[in-house]
């Protein structure tokens, strides 16, 4: 039961932030079968329960009736014989009375029961799964003669077929650094266990000469601007999104990164327009270049660049890559 209100919101999840790809493929015939189909196995599930229901509360309910008469009447048997006082028959009522309820709610213990344990063991492996190791490490960020060095680098997500075998690179400081190769070649995987969201089965990533594995998890992330592929966007304001993670910053320097103003200062509101769930209420190149921009605030020693002008137009990029000419500069930069 649990189970299948779980899959069920996910499928609307699913299909509502997409809705944009459902109706441009015509696929609401389609999605709507499929979200009818999973509905009515949701309403089977549900019908089981009831019918469940139906018959343990008549038993439960029948039983507590006799129960109660037999009682009744052994202890009514007992006033006539003298053997108790009418004083004590009375209180055996109000006894029987007070134990209807929760001898009645016995009907409704067992689907209740599944329901909790179907819940618990979901957090359960929630809650058991490995946290990171986010700890304030003694060890400082060394950011002078701070080369990134890449050492017999494998990983694999699965532990079987490695997306990155042996890798050998050494980048050095204040320069950019080009990593080039077809799709699916390891690209992304590199910038993630660069940024820690992943840790390397052999070999280490080194920075000033200490493993990156020894910082504080906080503190060399602080120390990294990432640009991912696709720009994530909270739903939040424009504002919002390009100070996130960072202090309050003055506009003029928000105005100055990543070139934004000229389409910031189109919307009625500014800086405080709502982008919408995932950004929806902007374009593909008015995403990137927010996060760009939040890449930009964060000022940080490393620069990695994941195809970031990739969803821009021609002209869009042009500004884009003046703003990338002036963070670029004397910055250890990845793309």
């Amino acid at each position: 039961m649990q189970n299948e209100t779980a899959n069920f919101i996910s499928f609307l999840n699913r299909v509502l932030t997409e809705i944009r790809l459902v109706k441009s493929y015509s696929a609401e015939t389609k999605e709507f079968n499929n979200g009818e189909r999973k509905l009515f196995e949701l309403f089977n599930l549900n019908l089981k329960e009831a019918k469940i229901q139906a018959i343990v509360s008549p038993i439960v309910t029948g039983t507590m009736m006799l129960m109660l008469l037999i009682i009744i009447g052994y202890a009514g048997f007992r006033v006539s014989n003298g053997e108790i006082s009418a004083g004590t028959f009375v209180a055996i009522l109000f006894y029987l009375i007070q134990s209807i309820t929760p001898i009645a709610s016995l009907s409704s213990f067992y689907t209740d029961y599944k329901k909790t344990i179907g819940s618990t063991e979901r957090l359960y492996e929630i809650y058991i799964m490995p946290q990171e190791a986010i700890y304030k490490s003694n060890i400082p960020i060394n950011d002078v003669d701070s080369n990134l060095l890449i050492k017999n680098l494998s990983f694999s997500y699965d532990g079987k077929v490695n997306v990155l075998k042996n890798l050998n690179i050494t980048i050095p400081e204040n320069k950019t650094t080009a990593i080039v190769g077809p799709s699916g070649s390891g690209k992304s995987s590199l910038f993630y266990l660069i940024e820690r969201m992943y840790e390397p089965q052999v070999g280490a990533i080194y920075y000033g000469g200490v493993s990156i594995s020894d910082y504080g998890l906080k503190e060399w992330r602080n120390v990294i601007g990432y640009v991912m592929q696709e720009s994530a966007m909270i739903n939040g304001t424009i504002k919002e999104n390009l100070m996130y993670g960072v202090d309050d910053v003055d506009d003029k320097k928000i105005i100055q990164y990543a070139n934004a103003y000229e389409f910031i200062k189109n919307f009625p509101a500014g800086f405080n327009t709502l982008v919408g769930e995932r950004g929806i209420k902007l374009s593909g190149g008015q995403r990137q270049r927010i996060a760009i921009g939040r890449a930009f605030i964060r000022d940080p020693n490393l620069l990695l660049l994941d195809e970031a002008t990739a969803s821009l137009d021609s002209e869009s990029e042009q500004l884009v890559q003046d703003a990338l000419k002036k963070l670029m500069k004397s910055r250890t930069t990845i793309v």
